[in-house]
């Protein structure tokens, strides 16, 4: 083996010993387990650690609902399937991921030949996507980070008996977070995935990724492709997105790269955002059915009235006004009322009072004193929560002004501003919204979302009609 070759071929061709071990037919390269909807649910709620006050916003704090639940559910089922498509056990697999390695260090095959796309694939695989879509606010960070715990991230050695008894040593990777934006285009997302991955098993893997290995969006989008299965990823986790980072004009290469690896790889994939960002995709359709394969997620603010949301305020009471103490009535409804059921701004609002108090003295928590500290706190957020309470009450709106707002409204009515066929598609044109209802209370433990399985978008008439109270 030549001296250039990365970790990842050095380690996959080494010996580690030659006793031989019992080697299981369950798949080796990936999760091994399925949970429920419930199971997936309670394991993905991240609550307050400790019983002291304080003064720094926490964007761990993710209170679940049964769309969350769902999807952990579901994506433990597509880490499953995926695992059986790319057992290590089975010889095949393992000389595909042979020639991903020397794709990854030669660009050549072992008789000196260029390797092919068409090798730098799972046979028979299918795209496995979770599409997440939320308004800003409602916790799509603290969702990743839950994500990231309940699917694991580390780099763990995953032994495998070969044919000869020899025991030969891969590595999985448990998630990948991609965090550049989708506008950025292919190529700098293919150099991060090199630098991530690169980290964790061999920094010449990023260096590498800026010479020949990403020298168009194609060679990019192959090259992520090999990386992703010679690494043995579990899973992807995309975003959160919003808006501006999928911008359809500019994000297109981005959704097709994506696309490409869902097909090519099988590797589960959920990518997070907002309705804008939802928009961003429905506008390049020819991505729209592959990245929207395993069903459309959308996860609403709490209502006002929901157990949810008491809980809510209980924990931001307790973590940042008064350890110990039981929340008023009061505090529940009026902080609603100045964050529209944002878990993210409820937090953002609590440790900004905590904050102040720390300064200027305790002071007694009144509602008018807690207006007061949101409209500090929440400076920055007043136009859009003026945004989302103007289009509650329904009226005429220019779809420009919806597509402004998109990442703070509801996804019904962000794809509402779509033009009808007969309408012209133009941005200053303005169409009649209808008021949009309040979830009707409901105990905690049933869920005020709901789970589309369905791909984006069905018609604005019908995306309409019956919407949930």
């Amino acid at each position: 083996m030549g001296t250039t070759a990365t970790a990842i071929e050095r380690i996959t061709e080494s010996r580690l010993g030659s006793a031989p071990i019992e080697v299981s037919r369950e798949p080796v390269a990936l999760g091994k387990r399925t949970v429920t909807p419930a199971q997936a649910r309670k394991e993905l709620e991240l609550l307050p650690v400790g019983n002291q006050l304080s003064t720094t916003p926490d964007d761990h704090i993710l209170i679940t609902t049964g769309v969350m639940g769902q999807l952990g559910a579901d994506l433990s089922v597509s880490c499953r399937e995926s695992a059986g498509e790319r057992d290590l056990s089975n010889p095949a697999y393992r000389a595909k991921v042979l020639t991903m390695n020397r794709l990854l260090n030669y660009r050549k095959n072992r008789h000196g030949h260029p390797v092919n796309d068409h090798e730098i694939v799972v046979t028979g695989t299918q795209p496995r996507v979770h599409f997440v879509v939320g308004t800003a606010g409602v916790g799509l960070r603290a969702l990743v980070h839950s994500l990231q715990k309940f699917l694991g991230h580390d780099l763990r050695p995953v032994d495998v008996t070969v044919d000869s008894g020899q025991v030969m040593r891969y590595f999985r990777l448990e998630s990948l977070v991609i965090i550049p934006a989708l506008t950025s285009g292919p190529k700098a997302i293919a150099r991060y995935v090199a630098r991530y991955i690169g980290a964790k098993l061999h920094p010449g893997l990023a260096s590498r990724g800026r010479g020949t290995l990403f020298s168009t969006e194609e060679e990019a989008t192959t090259s992520t492709q090999a990386i992703l299965l010679a690494a043995n990823v579990g899973a992807i986790i995309v975003g959160p997105l919003h808006t501006r980072e999928a911008e359809p004009h500019h994000a297109s290469r981005g959704w097709r790269m994506l696309a490409s690896i869902a097909v090519a790889t099988g590797i589960p994939i959920v990518i997070l955002g907002t309705a804008g960002m939802a928009v961003g995709l429905v506008e390049q359709s020819a991505a729209l059915s592959t990245l929207t394969s395993r069903g459309v997620y959308v996860i609403e603010p709490f209502g006002r009235f929901s157990g949810a949301w008491r809980n809510v305020a209980q924990f931001i009471w307790l973590k940042y006004i008064a350890s110990g103490t039981k929340a008023p009535d009061w505090f529940i409804v009026e902080l609603w009322r100045l964050t529209f059921g944002r878990i993210e701004l409820a937090v953002k609002l609590g440790a900004f009072i905590s904050a102040a108090w720390a300064v200027d003295g305790r002071q007694e928590l009144t509602a008018a004193l807690l207006a007061g500290y949101a409209s500090n706190a929440l400076v920055l957020e007043q136009p859009f929560l003026g945004a989302v309470e103007r289009a509650e009450r329904g009226g005429a709106f220019k779809r420009g002004h919806v597509l402004r707002y998109a990442d703070w409204l509801p996804l019904r009515t962000v794809l509402n501003s779509f033009p009808t066929l007969d309408l012209e598609d133009d941005y200053s044109k303005t169409k009649v919204f209808p008021k949009l209802l309040e979830p009707a209370p409901v105990p905690y433990g049933i869920s005020t979302s709901e789970v589309h399985r369905a791909t984006l978008p069905q018609p604005p008439e019908t995306l309409l009609q019956g919407a949930a109270p």
